[in-house]
């Protein structure tokens, strides 16, 4: 399958942001019941807050999913999905969208939270030819450091994936993975696999602001080989391309 590239250059966040949100609510007039992917920090609160105040009967049929979750109690401010929660209740048009959360520590362990999403994923996505569930959107931020949901740079569990890729076999690995140790607190975390991310149909990449300058620069350099190279100086922003397009959208 040929991976299709977009990199579109915007003048600011606000302008990036709304190109994210035309992605998604795209998506979500096109598919039937469509799989969307969001993301937390900066940009995806204001992308979230920008689709919830779009009312379109399309939200009834979407399920909504977080590309990681930093592992807090479910009210927690540190949450992503919390953005989501929040918005629901001043949108009934998007409050019908049918919101999946990682679970909380409360509720079980970092393992079991991490397997019950891939579990809940692979229920509610239809598979691809390898078995892996496919989102028909998903929106990753980039981070400076060139990371993605909580796949972080020389991280062993990006590693892994890493080398899965590298290997041709990433329809081996996890769907999702628990993440102790982030070089960024919290500490703990899920997030979404390699694997998953580059099952997804298109992957819109978010990499707004100056301090992300290098990191988009790295991934547009790697986009321009037919096949992002999967070596040890690969970042997770550089490898984390959608099945049928990916879209970078950056201010720099």
């Amino acid at each position: 399958m040929t991976r299709v590239w977009r990199h579109l250059q915007v003048a600011d966040l606000n302008e990036a942001v709304d190109a994210a949100a035309r992605a998604v609510l795209h998506t979500l007039e096109t598919c039937e019941h469509p799989q969307i992917g969001l993301t937390g920090g900066t940009a995806g609160t204001l992308l979230t807050k920008r689709l919830a105040a779009t009312d379109t009967p399309g939200w009834r049929q979407a399920t909504l999913w977080y590309g990681d979750e930093r592992w807090q109690p479910l009210e927690h401010p540190d949450r992503n999905d919390l953005t989501a929660v929040q918005q629901a209740s001043l949108s009934p048009a998007f409050a019908q969208a049918r919101l999946e959360r990682v679970a909380a520590p409360a509720q079980m362990t970092l393992d079991a939270a991490a397997a019950d999403y891939a579990e809940r994923l692979a229920a509610a996505a239809p598979a691809d030819a390898q078995g892996t569930p496919v989102l028909d959107v998903l929106v990753l931020g980039i981070g400076p450091d060139g990371h993605v949901a909580s796949l972080f740079p020389q991280h062993p569990v990006f590693t892994s994936d890493l080398q899965l890729l590298a290997e041709h076999r990433l329809e081996e690995g996890a769907l999702t993975h628990a993440v102790s140790h982030s070089p960024k607190p919290p500490a703990q975390r899920v997030t979404l696999s390699l694997r998953t991310i580059r099952a997804a149909r298109q992957v819109v990449l978010l990499g707004a602001g100056a301090q992300k300058a290098d990191a988009v620069a790295h991934v547009l350099q790697t986009a321009l080989r037919p096949e992002p190279i999967a070596d040890a100086t690969a970042l997770p922003a550089a490898v984390s391309v959608g099945a049928e397009s990916t879209l970078l959208i950056s201010s720099e």
